[in-house]
């Protein structure tokens, strides 16, 4: 085998990170200090294991071009060999191939131009349908409101009848003690008024229950906030250990998470985050270079 069929293989974005690191005789843990990295990302940057980094080539991309720019490299030549060898070349997102999934419609419009004329009248005619059959639905359902409307109507409308019930028993046979002369001045009417006042007396006794059953406990939650008035990396776990939050948090922004206390938190500068447990200011305490894992309360 000749010379000439041996092809170079270019360094790695870690490889060119590394080499420019050591070309300036810096540490890890000085690179760390100054960018507010976690160690162990740097390290897995200098590797080339990215999937160790974060979940996400975004954020990825962030570290590379900050690390680049922070040793004087050329940080878009670096970002572009990433992209080139590591960065996933299409994603499957409903049975679809779509290279860029931030341009998800352009792509469906694209698929749907390079289809057959029978294939877009299909799907013309499958969305009249779905777009008739919910005008249906919407049709029965006001029609069955309006038929409740109506014939909730004779149900008002006897009511009144219940609540005269009342007047309708026979007072003389209550007042069968007194006198002749007392029934003729009309005294039979204040023992008229006394049973309206009864009757009235029993309906907001029916009350109290549906007072006492409208009251539900509330069940309120736990909430951290952050002030940063820095950069820095922030993580949150909850008490079952779910994360809450994990992203590079700018300098002035304010962070608020809820969840089940207790909390683990990673914050990778602590100098210029202040933190909170609701609503009540915590003190902490950080490594050297600001890093901190805590937890709250």
């Amino acid at each position: 085998m000749s010379d000439d069929n041996i092809t170079e293989v270019p360094p790695t974005p870690g490889e060119l990170l590394k080499a420019g690191r050591e070309a300036k005789g810096l540490s890890l843990e000085d690179v760390s200090d100054s960018l507010h990295i976690l160690l162990s990302n740097l390290r897995a940057i200098e590797e080339d294991r990215f999937d160790d980094v974060l979940k996400g080539t975004t954020f990825v991309r962030g570290y590379i071009r900050r690390y680049a720019e922070h040793l004087g490299l050329d940080a878009e030549h670096i970002v572009s060999i990433f992209n080139s060898r590591y960065a996933p070349a299409e994603t499957k997102v409903a049975g679809h191939v779509v290279k860029k999934p931030a341009r998800l419609a352009k792509t469906h419009v694209v698929m749907a131009s390079k289809g057959s004329r029978k294939g877009v009248k299909f799907v013309l005619s499958v969305l009249l349908v779905l777009a008739l059959l919910v005008g249906l639905v919407g049709v029965v359902v006001q029609l069955g409101l309006l038929e409740k409307f109506f014939t909730s109507e004779p149900a008002t409308a006897s009511q009144p009848a219940l609540l005269k019930l009342p007047e309708e028993q026979p007072v003389p046979a209550l007042v069968d003690p007194e006198s002749e002369a007392t029934r003729e001045a009309g005294v039979n009417a204040p023992g008229q008024d006394q049973e309206k006042v009864s009757v009235g007396d029993v309906v907001p006794s029916e009350r109290v229950p549906d007072a006492a059953a409208d009251s539900e406990p509330v069940v309120l939650r736990d909430r951290l906030n952050f002030e940063l008035s820095g950069d820095s990396w922030i993580e949150v776990r909850d008490a079952s250990g779910e994360r809450l939050f994990a992203d590079l948090v700018r300098e002035g922004r304010q962070l608020s998470l809820d969840g089940d206390a207790p909390f683990s938190v990673i914050i990778g500068d602590g100098r210029g985050v202040a933190l909170s447990y609701n609503g009540r200011p915590l003190n902490y305490s950080y490594a050297r270079n600001g890093y901190a894992e805590i937890t709250v309360p």
